[in-house]
């Protein structure tokens, strides 16, 4: 029996939303501010995806994340690849990397992060490559020269047929002699016991000679093969030399390569659901995701971009309820969501480890926001490309006297890529911001999730030329205040230059002087009434200017 996988399950399956209008091939661009439009809950592409949501689940299972991805799909009705009664295409792809213990391994949460990404790019890049794919190939077999095993058997046999011609002759001659040696020299084959053999009985031979056990009439016959046996004997040795010496030389060669390129502008490829698993007999983690394109949900994409108003049907739950009812510890990546007033979100969902101190949690908050809004924007806007190559290659090398020996290899290189450079967007909500405990690692995590919709994207395009507009209007008025206080100023220093209104006060005040002898009475002294003084006191006080509390959150 499997071992028990901690397993996580989430699979958020909502609809793509777009007008019931059939995609062609060719259809121009709906221009903005189009009559809106309702999509049909009928569209097949609609119809699958609702029953996908509904098969959905967050369970944990004795089962791996790949199987796990296999059974939502078979519970949906639809295959990997474009599925023609439904009008989707559908990917699966995984990613996968070793980990002895989530529990302890301190960068786990970020190599989530990032093979949550290499499969949601991989499942982008074989949708491109079934729109579009340059493909290269090559296959190859070579022989270089003469098969060397085969020309030296040839000359070996020869010579080896050669040497047992004489060995015979040999034998016959020993007949006379000794027919049980000759017994065994005519049983012998080739090898170092029939040469062994035959060396002695060339001997006894030679012996028999000298001694007249032989004939010598027969010595003529013998002495030729003799000297042809020996003569055969050092070929072969010679040619063994030189067939051990090429011994390992390639005889043979086999090559075959496929390399494939793909690069294209992505709208509307959107996760649907996503599984994760880690095998402690394996050690090992992996991520699967399912990602669906459609036309439906291209058009709904479009409709953001060019900011014509779409509508789909309309789904279960509120944006809050849904989010408020998700395990989000569970989740990365781009989701897709209807709410039940028929608008249509796409949601990027990131996260990133926390640890104990006050300054990590910040660190964790920030950078789990900008990955969620890269989600979105990748989602949107992304261009993808991709670069595989596959190589195999197999040498057969020479053995010698052997049979050959062959060596095999193979390669695999892959380039993928998804990038936006300097684009504007617009409509970006934070939607959700917690800190939660990854399940499968129990290490705390800050989930972040950010959200577009076209009710979003329309709404910042007027926030954006209302604030400019009062922009224009406060350099206006600045300028009005910094000229009034320039003219203010330009008056009083033009006050100041004019002496015409010092000389005649200084007239007029001399002319009225005149001198009086008589003593001056003395007038009496007024008394002032006590200031009022304010004692400080205890109390509260509201600040001045504060609104009215029920209209300071009215807008």
């Amino acid at each position: 029996m499997r071992s028990l996988f901690k397993v996580t399950l989430l699979a958020l399956a909502v609809s793509s939303a777009a007008h019931a209008v059939e995609f062609k091939p060719g259809d121009t661009v709906p221009s903005a501010g189009a009559v809106v439009q309702q999509v049909s809950a009928n569209d097949p592409a609609i119809a699958v995806v609702t029953q996908l949501q509904a098969a959905s689940a967050a369970s944990a299972l004795e089962k791996d994340a790949k199987d796990l991805a296999d059974e939502f799909l078979a519970r949906g009705g639809v295959t990997e690849g474009w599925n023609t009664d439904k009008k989707i295409y559908v990917a699966v792809s995984e990613a996968i990397f070793d980990s002895e213990d989530p529990s302890y391994d301190d960068s786990f949460i970020i190599k989530r992060s990032l093979k949550s990404m290499e499969a949601a790019l991989d499942a982008k890049r074989t949708i491109i490559e079934y729109i579009h794919t340059d493909m290269s190939a090559s296959d190859r077999v070579s022989t270089p020269g003469t098969d060397l095993n085969t020309e030296f058997k040839d000359k070996l046999d020869q010579l080896e047929r050669k040497a047992e011609s004489q060995r015979k002759q040999i034998a016959k001659l020993m007949e006379t002699m000794d027919a049980q040696e000759a017994e065994m020299l005519h049983g012998v084959t080739f090898g170092d016991r029939a040469n062994a053999l035959m060396d002695a009985a060339i001997k006894k031979i030679d012996a028999g000679f000298n001694s007249g056990a032989i004939a010598a009439e027969k010595k003529v016959s013998f002495d030729r093969a003799k000297n042809n046996y020996q003569s055969a004997m050092t070929d072969h040795e010679t040619t063994m030399n030189e067939l051990n010496a090429l011994a390992g030389s390639v005889t043979g060669e086999s090559y075959s390569m496929v390399e494939a390129v793909a690069k294209m502008p992505l709208f509307g490829a959107v996760t649907t659901a996503q599984f994760e698993s880690w095998d402690p007999d394996r050690q090992q983690y992996k991520v699967a995701m399912i990602t669906i394109w459609s036309p439906k949900q291209e058009e709904m994409v479009r409709a953001m971009i060019t900011g014509e108003a779409k509508t789909a049907p309309q789904g279960r739950q509120s944006l809050i309820e849904y989010l408020n009812g998700q395990d989000w510890s569970t989740a990365t990546g781009g989701r897709k969501f209807r709410d039940n007033q028929g608008n249509f979100y796409i949601l990027g969902v990131a996260a990133s480890p926390v640890g104990s101190s006050s300054s990590s949690e910040r660190k964790a908050r920030g950078v789990a926001e900008l990955m969620a809004r890269k989600e979105v924007a990748t989602a949107l806007y992304a261009d993808v490309a991709s670069q595989q190559k596959a190589e195999q290659a197999m040498a057969t090398m020479s053995g010698g006297a052997g049979k050959d020996v062959s060596v095999a290899a193979e390669s695999f290189s892959s380039e993928l890529a998804q990038s936006i450079e300097n684009r504007a967007v617009q409509g970006l909500s934070r939607r959700f911001g917690r800190r939660v405990t990854h399940p499968i690692s129990g290490q705390d995590i800050y989930v972040s999730i950010y959200s577009i919709d076209a009710g979003s994207i329309a709404n910042a395009k007027i926030m954006k030329a209302s604030q400019y507009q009062t922009k224009a209007l406060d350099v206006q008025s600045q300028q009005e205040i910094k000229g009034a206080q320039a003219g203010y100023e330009q008056a009083i220093q033009k006050t100041e230059n004019n002496r015409t209104a010092f000389n005649n006060a200084k007239v007029a005040a001399a002319d009225s002087v005149q001198v009086s002898t008589a003593p001056e009475k003395s007038r009496p002294v007024q008394q002032q009434a006590p200031a009022k003084t304010n004692q400080s006191g205890a109390g509260s006080y509201s600040g001045g200017g504060n609104a009215d509390a029920s209209d300071a959150f009215g807008w």
